[in-house]
C-alpha cells in the first residue's frame, strides 16, 4: 500500500508542475510542449488508470515522469503486480513482482551494438533467462543474436493413474510445453523506407508437457515492401522436430494493402501451416476495406517516412544506434530517447519536424469492415469473424464525409465470432463492443464489453467465461 501511495503522490506532484508552452513555436500552436524540452524538474508524460472485471475485479494504475533532461522513470500497479522502471537514452531498467514471482529486465544501447537481458524468477527458485543482442554493421544492416535458458529441468508428464487410484486426487499438472535452451542468429536489413528484410535460424531444446524432450531446428524469413499506394509483407518458416514424434512443419503468411480512390484501403491476409506429405491443418483468411476521412498515407511513403530516415541517419552518425520504426508507439519512443541524448539541441529541429509530420499525416479511419475465416483441423474447429467499426470525426461530421482537417474523436467497434466444432455439432458465439473517445491527441477514454462463447472443452470441465468488461483512461504526452 505504501508503494501505491508513493505512485499516487508522484502523479499528483507531476500533474501540478507547470509546463510552459511557447505559442510562437510550431508545437506550441498545437498546445503541447516540444518533447525535446527538459522538465523543470518533473513532467508527467504518461498516466493510465483502468479497471476490468472478468469475474474478478482488477484495477490498474501506471505513470511515467520525465526527470529534467536526463531520464524517464515511473511505476505500475496492476492487480497484484507491482513494477518500477527507469530509462535513459542508452540504458533501460525495469523490475516487477507478482505473487512471489520476480521479473528483471535491462538493456544497453551503444554506438554499434545493443544488448538486452531479461530474467524471470519463479516461486520454486527456478529462472528463465533471455539474452538478446544486435550488432550494427551499417546504417541499414544489423546482425541479431538471441539466447534463452530455463533452469527448470523437471520432467513433468501426465498425472499418475496409480496415485489417483490410491489417493483419489489428481496431482498438479506439470508445466506446459516450454523451451529449455535456445540459440539463434539472424539479420535485419532496412533499405531506406521501402524495403525491409529479416531472417534467422535457431536450435532449441524443448520439454513437452508430456515429459519428453525434442530438438527443434527452425528457419524464419520475413519481408516488407512498400511503394506509393501499395504495401506487401510476408513471413515464411520451416521447423524440424527430432526425438519422439519427429515431424517437419512449414508456415507461410502473406499480406497486402492497397489504397484506391485516395480514401479507401483494401487489405487481404492469409496464414497457412502444414506438414509435408500431410494436408494443411491451419488455414486463416482475412479481408477488409476501410474508409479514411483525410487522404490515406502509408507511413513509409509519406513525410513521416522521410523524417524518420533523416533523423535516424543523423542519430546513427552521432553514435545513438537507432532502428527505423513507423508505428505511433515506436515513433514516440524514438523521439523521447533522442530528447535525452547529449545532442538533443542539435536534433531538436528534426525531432519536432517528425512529430509535426505525424500530426499532419496521421490517418483517421472513419468506416470499415473485416471478414475472417480460420480452419483448425487439429482442434476440428471452423471460426468465422465479422468486425465492423464507424467513427465520428472532430469537428463532428458524418462518418462517410471527407476532409483533410478531420481528426479522430469517437469510434465504435463491434465484433461477432462464430466458432463451430464437428463433434458433437457444437457451436459457440462471441460478441465484443469497444467504444473509444479521443478527447485530443493526449487524452483517450476506452470502454470494452465482451461476451465470450463456451468451447466443448470448457463445457466438459464446467468452465464458464462470463461476460467481461474493462474501462481505461490514457494520457500520453506527445502521442
Amino acid at each position: 500500500m505504501r508503494r501505491c501511495g508513493l505512485f499516487i503522490g508522484l502523479r499528483l506532484w507531476a500533474a501540478l508542475v507547470p509546463v510552459q508552452v511557447d505559442p510562437d513555436y510550431p508545437l506550441g500552436q498545437l498546445g503541447v510542449p516540444p518533447v525535446t524540452t527538459a522538465a523543470d524538474p518533473l513532467r508527467l508524460v504518461d498516466l493510465r488508470i483502468g479497471v476490468s472485471d472478468d469475474g474478478l475485479r482488477t484495477s490498474s494504475f501506471e505513470t511515467r515522469l520525465r526527470l529534467g533532461a536526463t531520464a524517464f522513470f515511473g511505476g505500475e500497479v496492476r492487480g497484484q503486480r507491482l513494477a518500477v522502471f527507469f530509462d535513459t537514452q542508452r540504458l533501460e531498467l525495469g523490475v516487477s513482482e507478482q505473487d512471489g514471482e520476480l521479473d528483471l529486465e535491462g538493456s544497453y544501447r551503444a554506438s554499434f551494438f545493443r544488448a538486452r537481458v531479461a530474467g524471470e524468477k519463479r516461486r520454486d527458485d527456478t529462472w528463465n533467462v533471455a539474452l538478446e543482442g544486435s550488432i550494427r554493421l551499417s546504417p541499414d544492416f544489423e546482425i541479431l543474436v538471441d539466447y534463452e535458458h530455463d533452469t527448470d529441468d523437471v520432467r513433468g508428464g501426465p498425472p499418475s493413474l496409480n496415485e489417483f487410484i490410491e489417493t483419489g486426487r489428481l496431482e498438479e499438472p506439470g508445466r506446459p510445453t516450454r523451451v529449455l535452451r535456445s540459440s539463434s542468429v539472424g539479420f535485419l536489413y532496412q533499405r531506406e523506407n521501402h524495403l525491409e528484410l529479416a531472417a534467422d535460424a535457431s536450435v532449441s531444446r524443448i520439454r513437452t508437457e508430456a515429459g519428453f524432450d525434442q530438438t527443434r531446428k527452425r528457419a524464419r524469413a520475413s519481408a516488407l515492401w512498400n511503394v506509393a499506394a501499395f504495401e506487401l509483407d510476408g513471413r515464411f518458416g520451416f521447423d524440424r522436430f527430432s526425438g519422439r514424434l519427429e515431424r517437419t512443419q512449414g508456415l507461410a503468411e502473406l499480406g497486402a494493402a492497397f489504397r484506391f480512390a485516395g480514401y479507401f484501403v483494401a487489405t487481404a491476409r492469409t496464414l497457412q501451416i502444414w506438414q509435408p506429405a500431410v494436408e494443411r491443418f491451419t488455414h486463416d483468411y482475412r479481408g477488409a476495406v476501410t474508409f479514411f476521412g483525410p487522404r490515406f498515407r502509408f507511413a513509409r511513403s509519406s513525410d513521416i517516412g522521410d523524417e524518420v530516415l533523416r533523423l535516424t541517419r543523423r542519430a546513427n552518425e552521432l553514435g545513438y544506434n537507432e532502428r527505423r520504426v513507423y508505428d505511433l508507439d515506436g515513433l514516440r519512443a524514438l523521439r523521447e530517447r533522442l530528447s535525452l541524448s547529449a545532442a538533443r539541441e542539435e536534433l531538436a529541429g528534426r525531432v519536432d519536424a517528425l512529430y509535426l509530420a505525424e500530426v499532419r499525416e496521421r490517418n483517421v479511419p472513419q468506416l470499415g469492415f473485416e471478414l475472417a475465416r480460420s480452419i483448425d483441423k487439429i482442434a476440428g474447429s471452423v471460426t468465422d469473424a465479422y468486425r465492423v467499426f464507424f467513427g465520428v470525426p472532430w469537428r463532428v461530421a458524418w462518418p462517410f464525409t471527407r476532409g483533410e482537417d478531420r481528426v479522430e474523436f469517437l469510434r465504435i467497434d463491434w465484433a461477432f465470432i462464430d466458432e463451430r466444432f464437428p463433434s458433437p455439432g457444437w457451436k459457440t458465439h462471441s460478441h465484443a463492443i469497444t467504444a473509444t473517445a479521443e478527447l485530443n491527441r493526449q487524452h483517450l477514454l476506452r470502454f470494452r464489453w465482451e461476451s465470450p462463447g463456451q468451447t466443448p472443452e470448457e463445457f466438459a470441465f464446467n468452465i464458464w467465461r462470463g461476460r467481461r468488461w474493462s474501462a481505461e483512461y490514457v494520457y500520453e504526452l506527445g502521442r
